[in-house]
């Protein structure tokens, strides 16, 4: 029987619009004093049945360690008291807060009685696990018997605006516009096949906004009716809704074919925010479910058909990044954030 070759070249892209991201070089370090400061947190010491200000700490996009001395504000207390601190977030765009300590000791209890427990565990440490502050009031509580009232407190604040400069994979197309002519990886997807335990790409992120840097992780796979795509952005580490979305986009011979994914659109796969093996933090993964026929062929392509070659592209940026994948012989694969 004649074989018969299906002739497709594809481009395949991801972009991911994570607003609170920048995937620009790296900032040099600043002193304090040289800081563009985006927004802040008043910081308040309950005591003798009101609340007292203690004073302002301000933040820039950077997560950053600040302190603050409460021994004058802080009253005589019994040992069954608690000492209360609220602080109240100004200014500024996204903001959210890593942790939180007081003498050393980490609060006890929190006044955002939803998933207390959880939220208490994220404020314990430094460790890029953080939560939504952005115009927030948010009451803790610390142990009577601390002696050192040093308040530490690990945040951030974006600015109003952010960077949209997209950062690219491979890391040599960064600041370059994406063409056919780019520079691709290469993949070989042949017919049903488990997906593999090992990355198909893994890339060094280095964030320029305050986000944590790290790797960023791609898979996929095949059976005889979709492709898979799953990207674990390990450098979007917070939550913004609708903001955040993935894009994959394929070239056929029928012209570029667009694949959206955020959390309102949900047609070809959904994102979600939730803790992998690859860091310790809540962070983004996006995953996609394309069937073949959308991007190859209007009748279900054969079981054993094989896609030669594949490559893709890409991108992220402070608030997007794009994926982009360019592929000849068939079909796709690829995602990324904003």
């Amino acid at each position: 029987m004649k074989n018969r070759t299906l002739h497709i070249i594809a481009v395949l892209g991801v972009l991911f619009l994570i607003p609170s991201f920048s995937f620009a070089k790296s900032a040099p370090a600043l002193s304090i004093e040289k800081m563009q400061f985006n927004g802040d947190y008043t910081v308040q010491v309950y005591n003798a049945g009101k609340w007292v200000d203690a004073g302002k700490l301000l933040f820039d996009k950077n997560y950053r360690e600040r302190k603050l001395d409460l021994s004058d504000i802080v009253g005589i207390r019994n040992v069954e008291d608690k000492i209360k601190i609220r602080l109240m977030q100004k200014g500024g765009g996204a903001a959210h807060i890593d942790a939180i300590s007081l003498g050393g000791s980490a609060p006890i209890k929190t006044s955002q009685s939803k998933d207390e427990e959880f939220l208490l565990e994220k404020l314990a440490k430094k460790d890029f696990d953080v939560i939504d502050a952005f115009g927030q009031t948010v009451e803790l509580a610390f142990p009577a018997d601390i002696k050192d009232m040093t308040l530490k407190l690990t945040a951030r604040v974006e600015a109003t605006e952010i960077s949209k400069t997209p950062f690219q994979f491979p890391l040599t197309n960064l600041y370059k516009q994406m063409t056919p002519d780019s520079k691709f990886y290469t993949y070989k997807l042949q017919a049903p096949t488990p997906t593999s335990q090992s990355p198909f790409f893994k890339e060094f992120s280095v964030s320029g906004t305050g986000h944590p840097s790290g790797y960023t992780y791609g898979w996929v796979s095949n059976d005889a009716e979709n492709l898979y795509v799953k990207i674990d952005f390990t450098g979007d580490n917070t939550l913004d809704g609708d903001k955040d979305y993935a894009k994959v986009y394929i070239k056929t011979g029928a012209g570029v074919k667009e694949f959206k994914v955020s959390v309102p659109e949900t047609k070809w796969g959904a994102p979600s925010f939730k803790y992998t093996d690859k860091v310790e933090y809540q962070h983004k993964v996006y995953d996609f479910k394309i069937p073949l026929t959308e991007v190859g062929s209007r009748r279900r392509p054969p079981a054993n058909l094989i896609i030669s070659k594949i490559f893709f592209l890409l991108f992220m940026t402070s608030g997007s990044g794009l994926v982009t994948m360019f592929m000849e012989n068939l079909w796709i694969r690829k995602g990324m954030k904003r």
